[in-house]
This record gives C-alpha cells, sequence and structure tokens, in this order.
C-alpha cells in the first residue's frame, strides 16, 4: 500500500525561522472559523506529530474514505487470518504498512498509514514556519485556499462552520484503488489455495486406497 504523508516542503535557516515563528505565535490566528486559523491547527498537529489531531483536522470526505478503506482492510485481514495457510501468512501481511492490518478502527487505521511519515517526519522551525499562512486566504463559497509561507497553496472545506483540510483525501482514494487492486491478487491467490487443497485431498484419498489394497490378504 502506498504510505500516506503530508507533502510539506521543509525550509533551513532553522534558527532565523525559530525567530520569525515566536514572533508570529504572539498575535496567531488559531481560530477554525477562519481557512488560515485550520492551517495553523493543522501545522500544530503535524508538528506535534499527533494522528488523531491531524484526523480532527480532516473533510469529512476524508472521514468517509477512510471507512471504506477500514472495510476493505479488515475483510482482507480476516481472510488472510481464516483463509491463507499459515506458512502464506506471512508474506501476505508484508504487504501492507505495519499495522494497517491490525487497525481496530478507521482512527487506528489513519495512524497506522501515517506513522512511518510522521517518524520521519523533522519537525523543525523551518517546517513550522513554512506552514504558516501567509496573505489573505482565498474563499470561494464552501472551499478556501491559503498560500503558506513555504509557498504552498492549502485546500480546506467549510463544514458545520469550520475548516477543513482536504489534504488526505487524494490519498486515501489512492489507497482505495491499491486495495481494491490487491484484493485481485488475493483472490487469485485463494484459488490456488484451494486447488492445492483439493489435488491434496485427491493425493491423501488415493494413498488411502493403496495401503488398503496392500493390507488386504491375497485370496487363496
Amino acid at each position: 500500500m502506498s504510505r500516506i504523508a503530508p507533502r510539506f516542503a521543509q525550509a533551513r535557516l532553522a534558527p532565523v525561522f525559530a525567530v520569525l515563528l515566536a514572533l508570529a505565535a504572539c498575535e496567531e490566528n488559531l481560530d477554525v472559523a477562519t481557512p488560515d486559523g485550520a492551517l495553523h491547527r493543522l501545522r500544530n498537529a503535524v508538528m506535534k506529530k499527533d494522528a488523531p489531531a491531524i484526523l480532527d483536522s480532516c473533510s469529512a470526505q476524508t472521514t468517509t474514505l477512510l471507512k471504506e478503506l477500514f472495510g476493505i482492510v479488515s475483510a482482507q485481514a480476516n481472510v488472510i487470518n481464516t483463509t491463507y495457510p499459515e506458512a502464506h501468512r506471512v508474506a501476505a501481511r508484508a504487504s501492507y504498512p505495519p499495522g494497517m492490518l491490525e487497525a481496530k478502527s478507521p482512527e487506528a487505521l489513519f495512524g497506522a498509514l501515517l506513522e512511518n511519515g510522521l517518524k520521519e517526519l523533522n519537525a523543525s522551525p523551518g517546517l513550522g514556519f513554512g506552514m504558516t499562512a501567509q496573505g489573505k486566504p482565498s474563499v470561494d463559497g464552501e472551499r478556501a485556499s491559503v498560500t503558506s509561507q513555504a509557498g504552498e497553496a492549502h485546500e480546506f472545506v467549510h463544514e458545520n462552520g469550520v475548516w477543513k483540510t482536504t489534504v488526505f483525501e487524494r490519498e486515501v482514494s489512492a489507497a482505495i484503488n491499491h486495495a481494491r487492486l490487491h484484493q485481485q491478487t488475493l483472490d487469485e491467490n485463494l484459488k490456488v489455495v484451494a486447488e492445492l487443497a483439493r489435488l491434496d485431498q485427491i493425493k491423501q484419498a488415493r494413498d488411502a486406497e493403496a495401503a488398503a489394497a496392500g493390507s488386504t490378504p491375497p485370496p487363496k
């Protein structure tokens, strides 16, 4: 499965950015009822490597997609754990990111998908400053775009009075497509497993017949 991780540019000159970020924090907008405030809340969650807080900043569409992905992956985990021969289960599990098959909820699945990316993320002052809004957000109805100090456009959608990021929607959609394609591989593997089991049953029956014939005393 493809790793999902935030694609945020990281700038250099960390000491300079640390000063700038500290100055900005004195009067920074953290109100999620505004697009730039929503970006800053998302930034803070990323800097803390807090997957639940990141998910809380995500759109309802992201949550819907995660539920769909969770349903697919949970079904695949059940197949692997109950139907695959034990000797092949390790290899089957290895094709998923760590923790993905063990996830017990969409929220846990999101955490598993983000885990490696957040672990490797350099939460430097440069990253924090780079994810700070510059200028005024561009708002078009229920959609808004906020340009960061790093020059990246962050897209938000207005839901229930607050702004939510759409940054993970495409990534989760891609993960769903990948999971569906992987389902085809699982189905083919199960056909092979079933055929091997059928052939083994035939062999066992023949061996039993041969053993029975060999134990029967010849006629006098």
